[in-house]
């Protein structure tokens, strides 16, 4: 007599090894490109300031996962052995560029824009693309990153890619000088579903310096109201803060004089408004 639980047992597939040695190689080479997106990231953070000019601070990646085991140097290195000696172990190959990045200094390392193509050429895809976008921008190859990021969006990435593409045309409109074009980009990550506090500080800090009130509202109103004594909306308010100070736009906050018009709106704004928004006010006059 056939047992009724035997009867509805799927039959399963054999395994193919080649298919599995295959998935195995894959998941090898997505780890490396991993790897030499978060190394583009290191290098621009020790990139040489040239002639006392700054590149735009571009916001980095919003994935936990991509910066997993790399929160430094250090960390991103032993990341990076233990990668080599595992693939290695499995009989994946190895890409040349990690393998030199791991045994040398980061100073002897080619330039950001260098890595971030062997990460996309050894792994294509959104965060690769971001990853390189990032690095041309901040290497000062405006026209080339933003097209990497317009190419991007026209292929209607997921949430998080989308918010993060905008982010970035924003920061490298702005450096170019592009004002009005930086704040339509900043509102449209602002009002993207996932957009929040993170948003809403560059764009309050650019409609404050342009005068744009409608702008200002929108940014003012998602501000309004967060309490700042809770450690976490204060650790994310503050890393706002300080992206918005690394920015080396064509007026940098804090940089100069604010004109009178700008000094008088700023201060009437400021007579109506506390808190988080109000912060954000302070920095635009270099208070």
């Amino acid at each position: 007599m056939t047992d009724g639980s035997m009867r509805h047992r799927p039959i399963s597939r054999p395994i193919c090894i080649q298919e599995a040695l295959s998935e195995l190689a894959r998941v090898h080479e997505l780890e490396q490109a991993r790897l030499l997106r978060v190394a583009s990231l290191l290098r621009l953070r020790r990139a040489p300031v040239v002639r006392g000019a700054r590149g735009p601070a571009i916001p980095p990646p919003r994935s936990r996962r991509e910066l997993r085991g790399c929160t430094g140097l250090e960390e991103w290195r032993s990341t990076a052995i233990e990668e080599l000696r595992t693939a290695r172990a499995d009989g994946v190959s190895i890409d040349r560029t990690l393998a030199e990045l791991a045994r040398s200094r980061i100073e002897s390392w080619p330039v950001a824009v260098s890595i971030a193509e062997a990460a996309h050429d050894l792994g294509p895809g959104m965060e690769s693309a971001l990853a390189l976008a990032r690095a041309r921008l901040a290497g000062g190859e405006l026209e080339d990153g933003l097209e990497v990021l317009l190419d991007l969006l026209e292929r209607d990435p997921l949430e998080d890619h989308r918010l993060a593409a905008l982010e970035i045309v924003a920061v490298g409109l702005e450096f170019a000088g592009d004002l009005s074009g930086s704040l339509a980009f900043q509102e449209a990550a602002l009002n993207s579903r996932g957009g929040g506090l993170q948003q809403a500080v560059p764009l309050l800090v650019l409609a404050l310096r342009v005068g744009d009130e409608p702008r200002t509202a929108l940014a003012s109103e998602r501000l309004h109201g967060l309490d700042l004594a809770v450690p976490g909306v204060r650790s994310r308010f503050e890393a706002a803060l300080s992206c918005v100070r690394r920015s080396s736009g064509p007026r940098a906050v804090g940089e100069g004089s604010p004109g009178i018009g700008l000094v008088a709106r700023i201060r009437e704004f400021l007579r109506r408004n506390r808190g988080p928004e109000a912060e954000v006010a302070k920095l635009v006059l270099g208070r």
